[in-house]
């Protein structure tokens, strides 16, 4: 008698892949386009040379083992990735950040372990670890908010410059900040407190990304909840990030 193996998983719930990646991509989706407005057009850059990165990347992989590409790339795993990844960057770092960072992903990440569903870590998480060891200043030089088409913003030229030519420096100059995670840290080195040093924190302007810090940095209020999450993991990451961190 011959018997047919048959890789998990064995028992379907009415959802597929491309069904969950969609509702995620619109989950963080508002947070992406208020990110994009917040710190102008080098944020759009950033967001879409990482998309096309992990498009492209994918094919190639797909492509390499053999794999149909048009199925793979239309279940929204490489849009998904290199969206998170965007949201993980200092919004005006240097086109080769999110090209080696979504590539390393894409490749390492995802398909060197066979592909979707067989990742023993989360591709993007992996690749921001990555470029943190790898690229310490590029992962750390952050900028103040400066929302498009207001008086600090660089218009669509000159945030091409900023992306691709390592230009803008004057902006640079006028708006780079720290967190409140490297400001405390520096502070407690000169012997400050903790509530010395938070005397003027306030929830509010670090809710709403008024903060220097990352593309998706204190944009949570701007996740949707869809059916994937329950409320109450919503609720419970809202109440984490109410802290200073």
């Amino acid at each position: 008698m011959h018997s047919t193996l048959i890789s998990s998983p064995h028992i379907h719930a009415p959802t597929s892949v491309p069904w969950v990646m969609r509702q995620v991509i619109l989950a963080v989706l508002p947070a992406s386009v208020f990110g994009v407005y917040l710190f102008g057009f080098p944020a759009f850059n950033l967001v879409f040379l990482s998309i096309a990165t992990a498009l492209l990347t994918e094919a190639a992989c797909l492509h390499i083992f053999g794999k149909p590409i048009k199925l793979f790339l239309q279940d929204g795993s490489a849009i998904l990735t290199g969206l998170l990844i965007a949201l993980t960057l200092p919004p005006w770092a240097p086109w080769w950040i999110p090209v080696v960072g979504v590539s390393f992903a894409i490749v390492i990440g995802k398909h060197l372990f066979g592909g979707i569903g067989q990742n023993l870590f989360n591709p993007a998480m992996l690749a921001r670890v990555m470029l943190l060891v790898a690229f310490p200043l590029e992962m750390t030089t952050w900028i103040v908010p400066a929302p498009l088409f207001s008086a600090q913003a660089p218009g669509f030229l000159e945030s091409l410059s900023i992306t691709f030519a390592g230009g803008g420096q004057a902006h640079f100059d006028a708006l780079s900040g720290t967190t409140w995670l490297g400001h405390v840290k520096t502070e407690m080195t000169l012997h400050h407190s903790v509530p010395e040093i938070l005397r003027d924190y306030t929830h509010l302007p670090s809710i709403l990304g008024g903060r220097a810090g990352s593309l998706g940095g204190g944009l949570h209020h701007c996740c949707c909840c869809w059916a994937v999450f329950t409320c109450c993991i919503g609720a419970s990451l809202l109440g984490i990030f109410r802290l200073p961190c």
